[in-house]
């Protein structure tokens, strides 16, 4: 693969080719970030699943690896779920002291209407995640009788001094639990109880305050064939004992994560050290209403950016930032400023060779509406248009030729900063803009708002047009060039 064409994202994790969704088994493991993820090896369109593999050392440059999870003849598809270390070798299957356990869904297909058959299973590896062992006594946990049973997640919780897994049950998130990694017996259930729809990826983690508080989020993605229009990861901060996950008053569907229509299946990384105390994740761009249709050849499908999480605690409940990791800054190449942009705005020539990312700074932004004009060449272009008074981000992408394969696909993108009509009036508002072939991750007000969307022009880049009518409300607007993941490939 040359990793070279038009629409091939360079700064984005992408197969070599063929299908791909869900990141699976996020682990990080003798230094190594191991990324797995929902593949079909030999069609372009999701089939039957496997799990495909990558690795990084710095979780912004990839090497993709042999496929690590095969369709079991008996139980079926590998679908989506979890790895974690098994440190203290409880499972029994590391007499050596410690490897990797994998806990996934097998779904068997059905005939002549019945649903398919899911059940949760188990493999381990000896080999740092290289190959994996099916268990012999697959599934761990047969299906207790529902038409959505999967997507286990697990993790340990030191409160309690036990592993937990969270599972996707129709509309409810399922709580189960082991002292042994082998067995596991259900302890819990919560019913998101929302109209979205069927609850996909279930995740749970905590993460720290900048005070020092400690909150726990459960995320989910909603199956988006009910609500295709709504943004589909949402979290829920709450607390968690072991048993009952318990949400803070006041949230009853959750809060968007990400307001662009592609970010799915977000899954966070187990077995980061402490020493390093991040709390990491990614997600899976795209959205289930077109995904067999975008235009990407000879692969489809690709990754977000990986994003640590924070938590903002200026309002009552914390609400989630994200933010590119730190490790991303790595790849800027060049950097120019321009200051105090006035009326007449300007155009910025840009390499389509390169990625970019844009930081830009705007004073009282209820006074100030601007367009960003994305140009490619024979005129094709996409826009982000920021409209002051009612504090609306919009991003258009339905100028683009490609656009026109789905009707949501060319509806527009919006994200209403609440901050800025709730807040100060000498707020900023910022948004950093990282731009690659065929997708953009903007992050506002520190990634307190985020926007994710595949875009898929037909002509490369050739440049940036800034029309305002601000009176010099833009005092600021960076530019870095980043050089490519792939380029020895």
């Amino acid at each position: 693969m040359s990793y070279k064409e038009l629409l091939r994202p360079q700064i984005h994790f992408s197969p070599k080719q063929n299908w791909m969704n869900d990141p699976n088994g996020c682990v990080f493991y003798k230094g190594v970030y191991h990324l797995y993820f929902q593949h079909h090896p030999h069609d372009n369109e999701w089939g039957p699943m496997h799990w495909g593999h990558a690795e990084s050392a710095d979780l912004i440059h990839w090497e993709e690896k042999d496929i690590a999870l095969y369709p079991s003849k008996k139980l079926g598809m590998a679908f989506s779920g979890s790895a974690v270390v098994d440190d203290d070798n409880l499972s029994g299957f590391f007499p050596e002291g410690e490897g990797l356990l994998a806990y996934y869904t097998n779904h068997l297909e059905q005939e002549d209407g019945i649903p398919g058959l899911q059940q949760q299973s188990l493999a381990w590896s000896s080999n740092e995640g290289l190959t994996w062992n099916e268990y012999e006594n697959n599934p761990i946990i047969k299906n207790p009788g529902l038409v959505d049973f999967r997507d286990p997640k697990v993790f340990y919780h030191e409160l309690s001094k036990r592993w937990i897994m969270v599972l996707s049950g129709g509309y409810s998130v399922l709580f189960y639990s082991s002292d042994d990694l082998l067995l596991w017996e259900k302890s819990g259930e919560i019913n998101i109880g929302n109209s979205f729809g069927v609850v996909e990826c279930p995740d749970l983690f905590p993460v720290k305050t900048e005070s020092g508080r400690l909150v726990w989020l459960l995320t989910v993605s909603f199956l988006s064939t009910m609500s295709p229009d709504l943004p589909t990861v949402r979290y829920f901060p709450g607390d968690f004992n072991g048993t009952t996950f318990t949400p803070f008053s006041g949230i009853k569907e959750g809060l968007v994560s990400d307001y662009g229509r592609d970010f799915y299946a977000a899954q966070s990384w187990s077995g980061i050290p402490q020493a390093d105390g991040r709390k990491i994740w990614i997600g899976w761009c795209n959205h289930w209403e077109y995904s067999n249709q975008i235009p990407t050849q000879p692969w489809r499908g690709v990754m977000s950016i990986p994003r640590e999480l924070f938590l903002d605690e200026n309002e009552v409940i914390p609400v989630l930032k994200q933010l590119p990791v730190e490790e991303f800054k790595a790849l800027r190449k060049s950097t120019e400023s321009i200051r105090d942009i006035n009326d007449d705005g300007f155009v910025l020539p840009l390499d389509p060779d390169l990625s970019h990312e844009f930081i830009i700074k705007v004073q009282k932004p209820a006074e100030c509406d601007f367009i960003i004009f994305f140009n490619y060449l024979k005129k094709e272009k996409w826009k982000l248009e920021w409209h002051s008074k009612e504090a609306l981000l919009e991003l258009d992408r339905s100028s683009l030729v490609s656009s026109g394969f789905n009707n949501l696909f060319i509806k527009t993108s919006v994200v209403e900063v609440t901050d800025l009509k709730e807040g100060p009036s000498n707020q900023e508002l910022d948004l950093r803009i990282i731009l690659d072939r065929s997708i953009v991750e903007i992050f506002i007000l520190g990634g307190k708002f985020v926007m994710t969307s595949q875009i898929f022009p037909s002509y490369p880049l050739v440049s940036l047009t800034v029309s305002t009518v601000c009176g010099g409300r833009i005092r600021e607007f960076i530019h870095h060039t980043l050089d490519s993941i792939w380029l020895d490939k």
